[in-house]
Formats: C-alpha cells, structure tokens, sequence
C-alpha cells in the first residue's frame, strides 16, 4: 500500500477503495498500460519521431487541446514507467509531461484490433460517484477503443475511432456529459504532424 500512496500521493484512497486488489496484486505488473500527456515546442513531426525511438513507448499520438501529444506506455511499473519518462523529458522540445497509471480498464475489443490507426479521439473524464459504473457505460459506446482509470487531475482518459469527426462528436463525445456521475470532460481530437516546407 506505501509504493500505491507513493505513486498516486492524495488520490491513492480513493483508487485504492475502488480496486484494492489492483494496489495488491497488479501495481507492479508492466502488462498494463500508462499514458504520458505531454506538451511541446517547435517541429512536431520531429519531436514524434525522436518519441518513437524510446523504448517501451507503444504509440505517440499528437493531439488539440491542453496537450499536444498523448504518448502510450507498454509499462506501468512505476520505476520502469519513471525511466520512460525521463528519457521523454529529455528530447529537445518537451515543454511539460503530465503520467497517468492506468488502474483498471474497459475495451471494446473488436473496436481494438480492427484498427491499426490511431484513435480518432481521446476524452479526459471526471467522475464523482462509481467509477465502475462510468468505465461500463462508456463501454457500451459504439465507437469506444479502450477506457483507463486513472489517478491524478482527471479520473478516466477514453480512446475513440470513428469514420469522421462528426460521427464521433454525436455518438461519444456529446454523449459523456450525460453520463450519471460525470462532472467534467475534455476532448483531445487527434491529427497528423506535416513537414513544413
């Protein structure tokens, strides 16, 4: 329970109360996933292509809103996850990094192998209430990838693919906000770096 008081600081009671055999059994196992928001300066199509050869990165996803890249850890081990994100912070153009271990997670596992594409969208969510019940009712989204507790400023971060942006926009992202228990969300819509000239 201390490396979960650790790692989460004031968040760890209230995740721990939620999943404790998470904290017992899972906290240290790399199977998981954790998720690094990042912000950045100057030429992004290079700063992800530096991203791309750290190892244990699964996928750097450049994104609109508060953050600029959503980049995807194949760990969550906290000593691994750290030495991930020290090499991150080190590539010229990372302004600021925001970790989140991922907890608990829901998938709509067809959405998730039948896409090689990044998703379309990610979601931020806050949550006051059961936080199981919100990660099921996201489940239930036609065009949810994967859905992610997580400690920290946000409770759950949700991947979505769709044919376009506003076939995401109706049947997800407007859809969270009438979610019991949802206080907040915010969207971070993907895109794809160009070379300037």
């Amino acid at each position: 329970m201390l490396l979960a008081s650790v790692v989460l600081g004031s968040d760890a009671h209230k995740y721990r109360a939620v999943c404790p055999l998470y904290f017992r059994e899972t906290m240290s196992k790399s199977a998981s996933t954790s998720f690094v928001f990042a912000n950045a300066k100057g030429e992004l199509g290079h700063i992800v292509s530096q991203l791309k050869r750290v190892g244990n990165i699964e996928s750097v996803t450049p994104v609109t809103g508060r953050f600029d890249l959503v980049i995807r850890l194949k760990t969550n081990e906290p000593i691994k996850a750290f030495n991930i994100v020290e090499k991150i912070r080190s590539i010229t153009g990372i302004t600021s990094t925001q970790t989140a271990f991922s907890i608990e997670n829901v998938s709509n596992a067809k959405n998730r192998e039948e896409s090689s594409e990044p998703p379309l969208a990610y979601a931020l969510v806050k949550v006051k209430g059961k936080f199981r019940t919100v990660l099921q009712k996201l489940k239930s989204f036609p065009n949810l990838v994967e859905a992610h507790l997580i400690p920290g400023e946000f409770d759950v971060v949700a991947s979505f693919n769709g044919f376009s942006q506003d076939e995401l926009m109706e049947n997800s992202v407007e859809k969270i906000s009438r979610i019991n228990g949802v206080t907040a969300s915010e969207t971070l819509i993907t895109w794809i770096p160009t070379k300037q000239p």
